[in-house]
């Protein structure tokens, strides 16, 4: 192991390139994938109405199932993309698609009993939905890999059009084959389609998943839990669409329900098309906002519409609503995990829509039964509202920690103001005019770091912005300050980067400040799965006793504890009267 004492010209970083636009290759191979979810879903209700003989509940249970299935895998595929990235997880679920079309052909087959044909087809749907989790889930977080963090939402735009392209397509495809040709025949395509999408996968890039700590999927939703549900309540009004216009329709007598869904894409796939980075360029709560909004108002021209003019009309706002409601609060649910948890962040995000296709479905029957099929309109309409509410819930939640930001810049630039004091002190000259250009500059950097800036901007290294801390907070000749990198340096995250060194910064301006010490060290060592950061000092040191009891209220050991926290690091500080104090972080990677 190499030990060394950090010199200023420490080499930057290299940052990871990204593409200007999502990959072809993953959005093509995610359109040729989901195909397989889209062939079936006319085609599956006849065959067990029709050929098997079973009731309205077993059709309604043979399509639903696949939802259980496909929610129940997001938090698995969220794993697997976040320690082997996209491609693995869309690569496993393209095969296992393919599996389940295998066992639809095989369902159809003359020579099984009905029981037996609906077991197998119930087994194949449990499997289509294990595949379609960790396909759409690997795709969504390869694309996104593939642009970056910035252009997010534009991904997600483009991802969500191949999704509905494939299912506008697929569906009467697999209608046209199965009256055709018979389901058998009709099943193979949703075997050919997956293969077709892993042919495409395999030869597009893979993108590096980011280092970091790996969060359980239960504290990955707790965080993004705001977005979900807005867009929870945003599959409320689509699902309304899918499920009863054609009834709606015909309550009133009006000859062209079957254009509500070509009206609803038109809105939908021109937004996508046209305004799909917008989330990445204005922030996603507001153009999910201003989306609810009007989806809102699409689905009361639905409501009261006096004719199917009107109908159709808010079938297209409705359109114009929903487009990008996922983007944008796609681009804020990421916002609120590090790098490591992306890919669990994308699966929690995305099981939220589908737990909204799952009951919206009977909640908008239960609507209709009880008020009528009108009703179902109001219903996504106020959905919408509550979803807006949503919305600035959580933009409101936000405020509040930049207020939080705001204070620890405010303690950082005090403490910057604390040095150079000294430093005037004790050399007699001004240093002011020469370092307030550094001092902004670092100021700059500890709100981008507090804000957990999420770019893939080009670093400067670790051990240079330590020794830039060095050269910033020395105030004496009489108080020795070095630090020391051991061990081989690894590229970091931005985020984690910056936050490590705000909590190496608290940790060095403490003992400079109230130790008392002759001898400061800084020490970073790079080992084996983690990455180890400490301060220690031979001043003073503190009373163990005062020290836990005082530690709430101790702003400075509440920053630092907070920060560890936020990158996934353990924080430890040992400390004795005339012992001096050691302040510990320790962070996998």
């Amino acid at each position: 192991m190499s030990t060394h004492t950090v010199e200023l010209d420490a080499s930057p970083d290299a940052a990871q390139i990204h593409l200007q636009r999502p990959a072809f290759g993953i959005v093509a191979a995610l359109f040729c994938g989901y195909l397989a979810i889209g062939l079936p879903l006319p085609v599956l209700p006849l065959f067990v109405r029709d050929r098997l003989g079973f009731s309205n509940l077993i059709v309604g249970l043979v399509v639903g199932i696949q939802f259980l299935a496909t929610v129940l895998t997001r938090g698995y595929a969220g794993r697997v993309i976040d320690h082997q990235g996209g491609k693995r997880s869309a690569l496993q679920g393209v095969g296992v698609c393919a599996l389940a079309g295998l066992l639809y052909s095989t369902a159809a087959m003359p020579s099984l009993s009905p029981r037996i044909s609906l077991a197998v087809l119930i087994l194949g749907r449990l499997i289509a939905g294990f595949g379609e989790g960790q396909f759409v889930t690997g795709c969504v977080s390869w694309s996104i890999a593939s642009v970056g963090p910035k252009r997010a939402g534009e991904s997600m735009s483009w991802t969500g059009i191949a999704m509905f392209a494939a299912l506008a397509i697929g569906a009467p495809v697999g209608m046209a084959l199965y009256r055709a040709y018979g389901l058998e025949i009709a099943m193979v395509s949703c075997i050919v389609a997956p293969i077709i999408a892993a042919m495409i996968a395999i030869g597009v890039t893979s993108y590096a998943t980011p280092a970091g700590k790996r969060l359980p999927f239960y504290r990955v939703i707790g965080q993004i839990w705001r977005e979900g549900l807005g867009l929870m309540l945003q599959g409320v009004g689509l699902s309304g669409l899918t499920a009863f216009a054609s009834l709606y329709f015909a309550a009133h007598a009006w000859n062209h329900a079957g254009l509500v869904m070509t009206a609803f894409g038109v809105g939908f796939i021109f937004v996508r098309v046209a305004l799909g980075s917008l989330p990445d360029r204005i922030g996603g709560y507001r153009v999910a906002l201003w989306s609810f909004l009007t989806e809102a108002i699409g689905q009361m021209m639905v409501w009261f519409a006096p004719n199917e003019i009107v109908a159709l009309t808010g079938a297209l706002v409705t359109g114009l609503g929903c487009a990008l409601v996922f983007p944008a609060l796609g681009v804020e649910a990421l916002k609120r995990v590090l790098p490591a948890n992306r890919g669990s962040a994308m699966g929690a995000f995305v099981a939220f829509l589908d737990i909204a296709y799952g009951f919206a479905g009977p909640a908008a029957g239960l609507t209709a039964s009880r008020f009528g099929y009108a009703a179902v309109y109001l219903l996504g309409a106020a959905s919408a509202l509550l979803g807006a509410a949503t919305i600035v819930s959580a933009h409101s939640s936000e405020v509040r920690q930049d207020a939080h930001i705001n204070n620890d810049i405010s303690e950082a630039e005090s403490t910057r103001a604390w040095a150079l004091d000294r430093k005037e002190k004790h050399t007699g000259k001004s240093l002011r005019s020469k370092q307030e250009p550094l001092v902004r500059r670092g100021m700059d950097q500890a709100l981008k770091a507090l804000q957990g800036v999420r770019s893939c901007r080009a670093l400067t290294s670790l051990e240079k912005a330590l020794s830039s801390i060095r050269q910033e907070l020395t105030a004496n000749d009489a108080t020795r300050l070095r630090i020391v990198v051991a061990g081989q340096a690894r590229e970091l995250d931005s985020t984690v980067e910056d936050q490590l060194l705000l909590v190496i910064r608290e940790a060095l301006t403490n003992a400079l400040r109230h130790s008392q010490a002759s001898n400061i060290e800084a020490e970073i060592e790079y080992l084996s799965g983690r990455l180890r950061a400490a301060v220690r000092d031979n001043g003073i040191g503190m009373d163990p006793e005062l020290l836990h009891d005082g530690r709430k209220s101790h702003s400075g050991l509440t920053r630092m504890c907070a920060g560890a926290e936020r990158i996934g690091a353990q924080f430890r500080l040992w400390s004795n009267v005339g012992a001096g104090t050691e302040v510990e972080i320790s962070l996998p990677f």
